[in-house]
């Protein structure tokens, strides 16, 4: 495979994962809902991902602690796809729920692709990011910063999802477009509700049965990217997909079930595989 195509299927991966990692849990208005909805214990999901074959495994864990939340996710490529790209990553956020939304206070990651490590580490005041470090720096990865002034009132991209499957715990529709700064890029997420939809049985998911659509899309702004085989103009960076987000087990938390993202080779799938309940823990960090 040339590199072109490799780093081409890597930014569709990443994107695709980020939707498994950030589209976890919903959240309720008051602390003593969050409380009454949460599982009693700690839950992790774990998704395989395919395009065409199986290509990457992600197991996600989240906690829920009165108005705090936290995830820890682990992601690597898998299959054939790990004799061509072989990389990880773990992330790790912190936030908060407000009466308005979410607040992130952290956000971590640590991954390796080809051989490299890549990190980011943002931490936030007031709602801004105070704290930004990447490594590699962008002008050793060919990359434009984000101005300061770009960054303001945004959030990362685990607090924007949660932000929107917030309203969908709350009986509304998933319509928003949300600002992300994930440390590199800033780019707006919009979502579009498309109503409660039928997910088929399958051999390689756990789960069927209705669910809500959520459609979403990115609108680049800034933090581009001059690498070889990446666009190189805001309308050819067409990343777009769909979450199919429903309630597991017997509880009332809900989670994606079915996420799906259109790559320039084809449909990139993650299916849910298992439901893992882990001892409770009563901090969120």
């Amino acid at each position: 495979m040339k590199m072109r195509a490799i780093l081409r299927v890597e930014a569709a991966m990443r994107a695709a994962l980020a939707v498994l990692v950030f589209c976890k849990f919903c959240a309720p208005v008051s602390a003593q809902e969050r409380l009454a909805w949460a599982p009693a214990d700690r839950v992790e999901l774990v998704y395989d991902v395919f395009a065409g074959g199986r290509v990457a495994e992600l197991a996600l864990e989240f906690g829920l602690s009165g108005s705090h939340y936290s995830i820890a996710a682990r992601q690597s490529s898998a299959g054939v796809l790990r004799w061509i790209w072989s990389w990880e990553s773990v992330a790790h956020v912190r936030g908060r729920f407000s009466a308005d939304g979410v607040q992130p206070d952290a956000y971590r990651v640590l991954g390796q692709s080809r051989g490299k490590s890549r990190k980011v580490a943002i931490d936030y005041r007031d709602g801004d990011p105070t704290l930004v470090t990447v490594e590699p720096t962008n002008r050793s990865d060919g990359r434009e910063d984000v101005p300061v002034s770009l960054r303001r009132n945004t959030v990362d991209p685990v607090s924007a999802i949660m932000s929107v499957l917030r309203r969908i715990n709350d009986g509304a529709a998933c319509d928003a477009r949300v600002p992300v700064f994930d440390g590199r890029q800033r780019y707006d997420i919009v979502f579009r509700d498309s109503g409660v939809q039928s997910v088929e049985a399958n051999s390689i998911s756990i789960f069927s049965g209705s669910a809500r659509l959520c459609e979403f899309h990115w609108v680049p702004i800034a933090g581009r990217t001059k690498r070889e085989g990446a666009p190189q103009r805001p309308e050819d960076d067409r990343r777009v997909g769909r979450a199919y987000v429903a309630r597991f087990g017997d509880g009332p938390a809900m989670a994606p079930v079915r996420v799906e993202f259109e790559a320039w080779f084809g449909t990139v799938v993650g299916h849910l595989r298992e439901v893992r309940r882990v001892e409770t823990t009563n901090a969120a960090n």
